[in-house]
């Protein structure tokens, strides 16, 4: 699985460059063809970095502190939502973006999220199927009970792209706005049929008929 992961994150390395000679070209190609043409890489860019990170998952809502073993903390979590995650399981466990300055405590006041990628797929799906409103009471990780919210990993492209379809489809009242395996979907309500958007395009085409 590794190799494979390594394979593709070269891909996607390969149409970073090819993007970016594209971006650097004279005006002599038309600038249709040459928009076309970067939209196509991009959209290309994005679906080989998703399945880069099929296999991961975020943990958000978890308290970081310094020196924290963050395998024995994703451990404590699979057991208090039923999962058995043993080490081998756990391809890599890490806290998303740069390391931050800590406070006197040890703390920080706004903690990153924990990025787990799993060995197996299909415990990903598994591993987000967390009941609404679990918490960390009885993990012995914060003081007070705090909500932690377990989701599937995004590309950048897409994380932007399923903000936005929230903020939008709230407005209008959507009910359900969801991602899986990397992909966003909308759907109105229990009785329609749900919809998937690829782009920012896609947006205003999918919420139209109830933009108010």
């Amino acid at each position: 699985m590794k190799g494979t992961l390594s394979e593709v994150c070269k891909r996607v390395d390969n149409v970073e460059a090819r993007l970016s000679q594209l971006e650097n070209k004279t005006p002599s190609v038309p600038e249709s063809h040459l928009l076309e043409d970067i939209a196509n890489l991009k959209t290309d860019l994005n679906e080989r970095e998703k399945s880069c990170l099929l296999n991961d998952i975020e943990i958000s809502g978890i308290t970081e502190r310094n020196g924290e073993n963050l395998q024995h903390v994703v451990g404590l979590i699979a057991r208090k939502i039923g999962i058995t995650l043993e080490e081998r399981d756990i391809v890599l466990v890490e806290r998303a973006g740069p390391r931050p300055h800590y406070n006197e405590t040890s703390e920080l006041s706004r903690s990153r999220p924990i990025v787990v990628r799993l060995a197996r797929r299909t415990m990903n799906y598994c591993g987000r199927r967390v009941r609404r409103g679990a918490d960390t009471s009885g993990l012995d990780i914060d003081n007070e009970p705090k909500r932690f919210y377990i989701n599937e990993r995004l590309t950048r492209t897409n994380r932007t792209l399923y903000y936005n379809a929230r903020e939008v489809g709230r407005r209008n009242g959507w009910r359900y706005i969801w991602t899986r395996k990397g992909r966003i979907y909308a759907r109105l309500n229990k009785e329609t049929a749900a919809h998937r958007l690829r782009s920012q395009h896609d947006i205003p085409k999918v919420f139209v008929k109830t933009q108010v």
